[in-house]
């Protein structure tokens, strides 16, 4: 049986206590095949949903503004598609008020549930293979406990659309982790810790990774360290890249823009350079939705001379709060989110949205990898129990043949051994 047919499988069988998540033993490595609704968008040439593509940005774009409110004095790099692509699966599972607050602030007001399925399914298409000179691969997981009566819904929405491949939550860190290293090319390896996963219920992951070349690629010979002026006022040196030719540039009220295309040129680079003086604050409160799209019919060809310096970094960020203060919080809310899409009758809640970015920018051209993680728990366990002994008990030691009761105690205070 082929990987996809073993998707379809699970989408279709009732899931509960049978441990069918174990049954289809996948590798958890970024997937072959392709999804169902992806091959048959690329099959069909869906045209790609601009509704879509626009709410992602616009909640992309909110995010960005909220973590660079919240962290303005260090470095922030976020990929948008990934926290969307994540939370979106998530939303399947989602009802009610829950539904409508991940509606908000997806920005998905106005799309069915169906269309938002649709419209990745066919986005996911147009972005495979889009240049040969640019390696792009987006992969996505769910993990679940063996033993939950998963919604079948719910489980081949995210397999058929998303190309969710299925694992075992019961491996742990290690497995999960492995996962994203291996999704991420090696560039993010670590989502999750082990205290993350306590008592929790499933696990729904997002991997992009990104390499493109320049459409013409900068020079070693011309790379020589120049200053960078920080925040604060303090220069530091940086090895800076030069080139010179005929770019994609627009000039703002405050800032100049340029494109720098990889390949052929469907994917660019685009750098916002506020012009000196103007604080980086300032040209991020004008950083809106509406200006982002406006701003893309104004670049114009001309002539220039580039200096950009050569870097890489990392980022990460819990992002339940900034998620919270963009209008989702009770899916945070232990008391009333409602994921009754994802398993009838239960109630669960986001107790972590992580996010984590990589990104390398030199002579040849940019390395970037993305992976979020959203984990869910319940509000009991759906088996079994806690028993945490942390205050007086009873104790006994009892035959279980005779029925005698050996030992009898009460400890109020145990004594340390």
């Amino acid at each position: 049986m082929g990987l996809m047919e073993k998707r379809r499988l699970l989408g279709i069988v009732p899931l509960a206590g049978i441990g069918l998540f174990l049954a289809l033993r996948s590798a958890l490595a970024p997937p072959d095949g392709t999804p169902p609704a992806v091959a048959a968008a690329r099959q069909r040439n869906t045209p790609v949903n601009t509704q879509l593509v626009t709410a992602d940005n616009t909640f992309g774009l909110h995010l960005f503004a909220q973590l660079t409110r919240e962290n303005a004095d260090r470095n922030v790099f976020i990929s948008p598609a990934s926290v969307a692509l994540a939370l979106q699966m998530v939303y399947n599972g989602a009802r009610g008020e829950t539904r409508q607050a991940m509606e908000k602030t997806l920005a998905l007001q106005g799309v069915s549930l169906q269309e938002v399925n649709q419209a990745n399914a066919a986005l996911l298409a147009a972005l495979q293979n889009p240049d040969p000179n640019v390696q792009l691969s987006i992969a996505d997981s769910l993990w679940m406990r063996a033993d939950a009566p998963v919604a079948a819904d719910f489980a081949q929405r995210n397999t058929d659309f998303y190309g969710a491949q299925i694992g075992d939550l019961a491996k742990g860190p290690a497995a999960i982790n492995a996962w994203v290293s291996q999704a991420t090319h090696g560039k993010i390896s670590q989502i999750v810790q082990g205290n993350d996963l306590e008592r929790a219920f499933a696990v729904l992951l997002n991997a992009i990774y990104f390499k493109g070349s320049w459409t013409t690629p900068f020079e070693d010979r011309l790379t020589h360290p120049g200053p960078f002026t920080l925040p604060d006022g303090r220069q530091k040196d940086c090895q800076m890249m030069h080139q010179s030719g005929s770019y994609p540039y627009f000039k703002g009220p405050n800032f100049q823009a340029v494109r720098l295309p990889y390949g052929k040129g469907r994917m660019s680079f685009l750098i916002f350079l506020p012009d000196s003086g103007v604080p980086m604050s300032t040209f991020l409160a004008g950083l809106t939705p509406e200006s982002f799209a406006q701003w893309q019919s104004e670049f114009k060809p001309m002539h220039g001379d580039i200096t950009l310096p050569r870097f890489r970094t990392e980022y990460g960020a819990d992002l339940n709060a900034p998620l919270s203060s963009l209008g989702m919080g009770v899916a945070f809310d232990r008391n009333a989110a409602d994921f009754g899409g994802m398993l009838p009758g239960g109630r669960f809640y986001i107790s972590l949205v992580r996010h984590k970015t990589y990104v390398e920018v030199n002579e040849q051209g940019t390395e970037a990898a993305a992976a979020t993680g959203v984990v869910m728990k319940p509000l009991a366990l759906i088996r079994g129990f806690q028993f945490v002994v942390d205050h007086p008990f009873v104790c006994a030691i009892h035959d279980e043949q005779t029925g005698a009761i050996l030992f009898l105690g009460c400890i109020l205070d145990p004594p340390a051994v």
